[in-house]
């Protein structure tokens, strides 16, 4: 019978330990951010539970790389793929999205990468999670682009 209880209690956590992340955010708060032909905002400000959602309205696929280990600070993530050990990551076709919510107060950097006439355009940006409700929102800061040939 204790064996039973064990046996039952092991398969219980590994059900819960397994499940996906939700696609959404619990908290409904969305920060969008519209790729152009450049970032509609680099450093972005929102709190613990929070959406991020990047929306491609390039003409092109775009690649957006999260530079830091984000595997224990998720609460949800929708378009975006990897092991997350190093760092995540997310192609978009034009008009298509992909959103991350963070469990923890922190900083975050991403990079995005996309085709120009003149060769590939990278664009850094910078996350920065609060962890009182109510807070900042969204602003435009200046973008640090490099272009390669």
């Amino acid at each position: 019978m204790k064996l039973l209880s064990v046996i039952t209690g092991t398969v219980a956590l590994l059900m819960t330990a397994c499940q996906p992340l939700p696609s959404f955010s619990r908290s409904g708060e969305v920060t969008d951010i519209v790729i152009t032909d450049r970032l509609s905002a680099v450093t972005v400000q929102m709190n613990a539970g929070d959406e991020i959602r990047w929306t491609n309205m390039h003409m092109t696929p775009v690649r957006i790389t999260l530079s830091d280990y984000v595997l224990d600070k998720l609460s949800c993530r929708s378009n975006f793929s990897g092991h997350f050990y190093s760092g995540a990551e997310a192609v978009l076709q034009p008009n298509e999205s992909a959103g991350l919510c963070f469990l923890v107060p922190g900083t975050i950097r991403y990079i995005v990468r996309m085709k120009s006439p003149s060769g590939e355009v990278s664009e850094s940006g910078l996350i920065e999670i609060g962890a009182s409700p109510g807070g900042p929102t969204a602003r435009i800061e200046p973008a640090t682009v490099t272009e390669t040939q």
